[in-house]
């Protein structure tokens, strides 16, 4: 109640808004490359920040909640500090700015753990990764990465609502990259897996790993592609990152004030063919979930498109109270890194499974092509533009899957993409696509579990 007070005090009279968050937690990061450590390290924070509003003026400010004893102090100086920010920034400030503010919340909510990470010694982490190492032995893999990372943190939240909120936060990443040659030739594979979970996690990743061998020596024997626009099958992985991508990062409420995105003039229009895209941080386990946002809102699943229709924009309090006329969804996707000022984000994105086959998606197929897998690409949000990377591409004739090719990328226009979807899988065949998203120099965790989809006509072209 002290820390309430002291803010109270000095904010309450002067703003129009405030908001208090600390986080305190550790992360430990292993990794071992050619069966040898790599590194070991350990980090721990402790910090607080204080965010506040003064007339259409934004002001923040952060500290650590060290030297102990000096507490209080520090915050009556740093919310001094956050205020002096916001009339500064007042004083240059040519926008109006509104705020969304709700009733107040009271709640204590934590991840569902069946392993602590901090429970497991630090050698059994470690003899994990050299299991995964010794696993591969093949002299065509020239190289070999694995690497493990857990962080528990704590968060507490309050503001000028009223609004008292504890989250205790639990994440573990598991990840492998390879290189393998012969013959001249040289290829590269990763993969990765990632939960909001505890140490359970890294159970799921023996068989990534196989594969992720497997693949990377297949890649080995494709051949260059003649590209071109053709129909396509692109697996979950591939379809995750054209959503997130593509669509997500044009749906976040803070582009579309700035005057940045494509999606901009669109809200209750038809802008793809019958699917539903949405955004949802409240699935259990997955990398991208939460439980409230860092503004303090509950998560909530919110449709961007459905049925075909951009139904909603990404909003925090201001984005959704600036463009309320313009999409109905309340905040609830501002997110920070650790104590820096939250950001409109994505947290777990795709596109709802459907009802189709895998296997009937490619026998329709008569000349075009199965992609799978990432490498990541470039998009313009602005123009709705794309590039992106496949990792493995298969030739489809007449409805069967061929050769493996080289990879390739995929070129084009993401309202051309969405118009073209004419087959979404079935919930079978969704995959994961857990990744640190970064947007405003902070990088945040994301996630989705994409089926795959067929796309009628798209640009294809040789890596």
């Amino acid at each position: 109640m002290e820390t309430i007070n002291v803010i109270e005090k000095i904010l309450n009279h002067n703003v129009r808004y405030w908001e208090f968050k600390t986080i305190s937690g550790e992360t430990n990061g292993i990794s071992v490359w050619n069966g040898k450590i790599h590194k070991i390290a350990n980090s721990a924070t402790s910090s607080f920040s204080i965010r506040v509003l003064y007339k259409n003026g934004w002001g923040f400010a952060s500290s650590s909640l060290q030297p102990a004893g000096k507490t209080i102090e520090n915050i009556e100086n740093t919310a001094k500090t956050a205020l002096k920010n916001a009339k500064i920034s007042h004083l240059f400030s040519k926008r109006d700015i509104k705020i969304w503010t709700g009733r107040a919340v009271k709640d204590s909510v934590q991840t569902n753990v069946k392993i602590l990470p901090s429970d497991i010694p630090l050698e059994q982490k470690i003899n994990l990764l050299f299991d995964y190492d010794k696993k591969i032995d093949d002299r065509r893999i020239k190289s070999k990465f694995f690497s493990y990372s857990d962080v528990e943190a704590e968060k507490k939240f309050m503001n000028s609502e009223g609004s008292e909120i504890e989250q205790k936060e639990v994440k573990v990443i598991v990840g492998t990259e390879m290189m393998a040659e012969e013959n001249n030739r040289r290829e590269t594979n990763f993969s990765k897996y990632a939960k909001t979970a505890g140490f359970e996690t890294t159970a799921h990743f023996e068989e990534e790993v196989d594969k992720a061998a497997h693949d990377v020596i297949k890649m080995l024997t494709g051949k260059n592609v003649h590209g071109g626009n053709f129909p396509v099958v692109a697996d979950g992985d591939l379809t995750g990152v054209i959503i997130h991508e593509a669509l997500g990062h044009a749906a976040e409420g803070d582009a579309i004030i700035h005057g940045e995105s494509c999606l901009e003039n669109l809200i209750k229009k038809k802008i793809s063919t019958s699917i539903n895209v949405v955004d949802d941080p409240t699935i259990e386990g997955l990398f991208g979930s939460f439980f409230y946002d860092d503004e303090g809102i509950k998560a909530k699943k919110k449709y961007i498109i459905k049925n075909g229709i951009l139904e909603n924009f990404l909003h925090s309090r201001e984005t959704s109270a600036t463009l309320g006329n313009k999409s109905e969804s309340k905040p609830g996707n501002a997110r920070a890194q650790g104590n820096s000022m939250p950001l409109v984000r994505m947290s777990n994105t795709f596109i709802e499974p459907q009802d189709y086959e895998l296997d009937d998606m490619i026998s329709e197929i008569k000349d075009g092509f199965y992609l799978k897998g990432s490498r990541g690409g470039e998009v313009d949000i602005t123009k709705g533009t794309f590039q992106f990377y496949a990792k493995e591409c298969y030739k489809i004739k007449n409805g069967e899957v061929g050769e493996i090719l080289k990879g390739v990328s995929l070129m084009g226009n993401i309202f051309d993409v969405l118009k073209n979807i004419e087959a979404v899988g079935k919930k079978k065949y969704a995959a994961l696509s857990p990744g640190m998203c970064g947007k405003g120099g902070q990088d945040v965790p994301v996630d989705g579990i994409n089926p795959p989809v067929r796309i009628r006509n798209v640009m294809i072209g040789s890596n």
